[in-house]
């Protein structure tokens, strides 16, 4: 099974789901993992997929602010039921993630729970490796699972390591969702719509469905401020004795906090301090 790692995201994913689903099992995980594909499939290969998903598309400037943002692993709707971020996120060095799949689980009718199911994949950008990542926000009960990587072998990447990705992973998406509900004056959304007449015809042409698509880039005022760190951030290691402050979302959930005080939090924007060469620091998420 040879999947291009150079495909977009989502078609990186939907590619590997039809090829993963169509492969004989041996075992009851390579069954879940099957079935699991075949559920991503019936959502993003159906011709009402608009009902169903809606892709994610940031602005590559906004990327490294989002990376470089704190924040607290807690269950908030998502904007909608089932989202896919369609990017590719440089983090932790040496791993790219290829997309978040994101279910919120508290819209199901059969199951009220308030969570997050997340599926996504993480390149070894040395090993080419790719690592398939399944979790629940709110649950560390997926730390002992067999990972595999995408041709259903074990996968080499230590179990520390995955841990690692899979919080940066959580971090990221709790950060879109947070820029989406959350800093409307910072970021501009354009949302392009599709339709089931639309799919129809692009699947005759052999092509997949598409969902409506939500671009998130950022407003002219606040364009110049992630212009400036960026700049700042491509010289860290250079010729100065700076850091990055990480930013982080200030969350206030409190009983004395009013309702509108409760569900606003405040992002604390990334910062450079000191003078001088800039330095990295290493920065742990904890879960």
């Amino acid at each position: 099974m040879t999947i291009s790692k150079d495909l977009p995201p989502y078609h990186f994913m939907l590619n590997l789901a039809l090829e993963v689903s169509k492969q004989p099992t041996t075992n009851e995980q390579e069954k879940n993992r099957v079935r699991l594909f075949n559920d991503i499939i019936a959502v993003a290969t159906n011709t009402s997929i608009d009902k169903h998903l809606k892709m994610i598309e940031i602005d590559k400037s906004l990327l490294p602010l989002i990376t470089a943002t704190n924040n607290t692993f807690f269950y908030r709707p998502l904007f909608f039921p089932c989202i896919f971020i369609n990017a590719d996120i440089s983090t932790l060095e040496d791993h790219t993630i290829k997309g978040i799949f994101a279910i919120d689980e508290n819209v199901k009718e059969t199951n009220y729970n308030n969570n997050w199911y997340i599926i996504s994949f993480a390149i070894n950008n040395k090993t080419n490796e790719s690592t398939m990542i399944n979790m629940e926000l709110l649950s560390d009960n997926d730390k002992d699972e067999e990972y595999v990587n995408y041709e259903g072998k074990e996968a080499s990447t230590s179990p520390t390591k995955i841990q690692q990705i899979k919080n940066e992973i959580k971090n990221i998406l709790c950060n879109v969702v947070d820029f989406v509900e959350h800093n409307k004056s910072d970021m501009i959304q354009t949302i392009i719509k599709t339709s089931a007449d639309e799919n129809i015809k692009k699947m005759k042409r052999g092509k997949l469905p598409m969902p409506t698509k939500i671009f998130i880039r950022p407003s002219k005022g606040f364009k110049k401020y992630v212009d400036e760190f960026n700049e700042q951030r491509e010289s860290l290691g250079k010729l100065s004795y700076q850091f990055m402050v990480r930013g982080h979302y200030r969350h206030y959930r409190a009983e004395r906090f009013s309702y509108k005080t409760k569900h606003t939090p405040m992002w604390i924007k990334p910062f450079m301090k000191g003078e001088g060469i800039i330095v990295s620091k290493p920065f742990v998420l904890k879960s």
